[in-house]
């Protein structure tokens, strides 16, 4: 029996506030729709582009489940000042598709920033998500994490991003930099890199390298898909996979050009391109006692894990749950990039 007793917005969760949100603006398309102020399919555009600028909350039952509330005064004023006028209508569905709701009034964080490397990132929201696999021993057993908020890169680091690296830190140029650093593979993802030049740059950009798990939340979100993009098995639409040979830097593609292979979060390339670069140690049977709230990987090890499968990987190893390991230094590879993370 659902309650007819309203959450109030100062003890909401964020997830909470954010339905309520939607619910909001899709009772305004509504009354658009009602005096013809709008075709029922521009009630549905309003909520699609609410989603598409806040892809961190996947609705559930947990929509039908919570009740409408209302927002602040101000918000009310705006909609009774709502007129016929198209300019007016764009500004009021501008405010309400930027909106997010923070409990206890708080504001709500940025759902993308820019880093001190240029790159976009993107806020993967705190809360639980399913991990593990149950393709090989090393996925199992299948697990829930509790994780922090964080932003993630968007984009694998590009060949162009790792120059401005080098130039502003003079660290040494990674083996065959000169077949890398052509202007037609600027947008490629750097690889050929290992575990320390990942880090030393994410270091440099006032970023971090992920976690294992922050690395398979921002992949397969919540809602315990196989592939960042779902269940659907991999084409080369949704990823560059399955080459034979690196061919000079040929074999990669351009990142955030596969669109079909976002994550839930809008997040490129998290399966295949070039496999990335983790901060944990790696131990094979970690998730068996591993802690549920913010795993950050074993005290210590002989090599570092790597997520997401490359150009040169097959369909069967490009499942989010993958992974895969090398030594931290002294290892470049054709097949290794990374990318960073964030703490808000």
């Amino acid at each position: 029996m659902i309650s007819d007793e309203r959450p109030k917005r100062d003890t909401m969760s964020l997830g909470e506030a954010t339905v309520s949100n939607i619910w909001e603006i899709a009772a305004i398309g509504k009354m658009f729709e009602r005096k013809s102020l709008c075709a029922k399919q521009d009630g549905y555009d309003i909520i699609a582009e609410f989603r598409r600028k806040n892809p961190l909350f996947e609705l559930g039952p947990e929509v039908c489940r919570l009740w409408y509330s209302p927002l602040g005064w101000r918000d009310r004023i705006r909609r009774r000042s709502m007129t016929r006028h198209g300019k007016q209508y764009g500004a009021i569905v501008i405010v309400l598709v930027g909106l997010v709701a923070l409990p206890g009034g708080g504001q709500a964080q940025q759902q993308e920033l820019t880093g001190k490397d240029g790159a976009p990132m993107v806020l993967v929201p705190a809360g639980e998500f399913t991990m593990g696999g149950n393709e090989a021993v090393e996925e199992k057993p299948v697990h829930q994490v509790s994780l922090d908020a964080y932003y993630m890169d968007k984009y694998e680091v590009t060949v162009e991003q790792y120059a401005k690296f080098l130039d502003a830190t003079r660290r040494g140029a990674p083996p065959e930099w000169k077949i890398m650093n052509q202007p037609s593979h600027q947008k490629h993802p750097i690889v050929m890199v290992d575990w320390v030049d990942a880090d030393a740059y994410c270091h440099w950009a006032e970023k971090r390298l992920p976690t294992e798990a922050e690395w398979e939340k921002a992949a397969r979100g919540t809602d315990g898909r196989i592939y960042p993009w779902g269940n659907d098995l991999p084409t080369p639409l949704r990823a560059n996979y399955g080459k034979k040979k690196w061919d000079k830097n040929a074999a990669l593609v351009p990142v955030g050009t596969l669109e079909d292979g976002k994550s839930p979060y809008g997040i490129y390339d998290m399966a295949g391109n070039a496999w990335e670069w983790v901060s944990d140690w790696y131990d094979k049977v970690y998730y068996k006692n591993s802690p549920s709230q913010n795993p950050k990987g074993p005290d210590r090890g002989d090599y570092k894990a790597l997520r997401g499968g490359s150009w040169h990987s097959k369909p069967g190893h490009l499942h989010s749950a993958n992974r895969n390991y090398s030594p931290p230094a002294h290892h470049p590879s054709h097949n290794n990039g990374f990318r960073c993370a964030k703490t808000p």
